[in-house]
């Protein structure tokens, strides 16, 4: 029991540096935060899992820095291709893609990030792991459950949220769609009735061609709600991956990040007018 609660430790410790790399190699290119990750707390789940892989496969090969490198750079890619696969069969959704990189796997893998993979476990296995693993075999009994406990409840409740808040994407991304081949069936049926309003001169197909285009009006009103509203509960997600595309419904996720970057000029310039408003 306690050798699983240290390797859970191990995990964490691993997924919480795996976190830091991420955001650091994210945040510093765009100029600001980026909270990486599939969950919303500060771990990356694959590190910790990789992390854990790596070090108790390598460990054995001792201080033999290429072995480690190659050993490691081919089993994190493996977990990374892997994962991939897993979390679009799981939530239909494709969360990167290297396929403009020189030297990809179907765009789940690339030479550069293997490669940046490979030099992090020779960090990991050759300096990091040492010290991690005294500090855990160090802690005591019952400072080892308590940890573990509190941590394990609070990623399950982490785990929770994430996996509702992707899933009500993948819902609002159909009803997306499905209000927009609404919209184009109404618009031509209102096209196709106010053309034979005007041949016919009759004042009933104007009335039906009118009624059509205040339900186009109120459809029209309720994608946009339904856009901004997306783009209230996934921010965090779209932000987090720029690459991020729904399988079924490709190009949608576009449609939200435009609609994210008209709902935040709207809001600074209400701010603005506020500001000048007091003034």
């Amino acid at each position: 029991m306690e050798a699983a609660l240290r390797l859970f430790l191990t995990f964490i410790v691993y997924a919480f540096f795996g976190w830091c790399c991420e955001c650091v190699y994210c945040s510093v290119p765009a100029g600001k935060f980026i909270n990486r990750g599939f969950l919303n707390g500060p771990i990356c789940p694959v590190y910790g899992f990789g992390a854990v892989i790596v070090i108790h496969a390598l460990r054995p090969l001792g201080n033999h820095v290429l072995l480690t490198f190659f050993g490691g750079m081919l089993l994190t890619s493996a977990l990374e291709y892997l994962t991939s696969v897993l979390l679009e069969k799981l939530f239909h959704l494709s969360w990167w893609d290297y396929s403009k990189r020189k030297f990809n796997l179907h765009g789940r893998i690339c030479l550069l990030n293997s490669t940046l993979f490979g030099l992090l476990c020779v960090f990991a296995v050759h300096v990091v792991d040492p010290w991690v693993s005294g500090c855990i075999h160090a802690l005591s009994v019952p400072a080892l459950f308590f940890s573990s406990g509190a941590i394990a409840a609070l990623l399950c409740v982490d785990c929770f949220v994430s996996v509702r808040s992707v899933l009500a994407l993948n819902g609002r991304l159909q009803q997306i769609v499905q209000l927009r081949s609404d919209l184009r069936r109404k618009a031509e049926a209102s096209a196709l009735q106010l053309k034979a309003a005007l041949e016919s001169n009759s004042e009933q197909l104007r009335e039906e061609g009118l009624r059509a285009r205040i339900e186009i009006e109120h459809a029209e009103r309720r994608l946009q709600q339904l856009e901004e509203e997306h783009v209230f509960t996934a921010r965090r997600l779209i932000s987090a991956f720029p690459r991020l595309d729904s399988i079924q419904q490709r190009g949608t996720l576009a449609e939200i990040r435009k609609a994210a970057a008209a709902a935040a000029a709207r809001r600074r310039s209400e701010k603005k007018q506020k500001k000048s408003r007091k003034k």
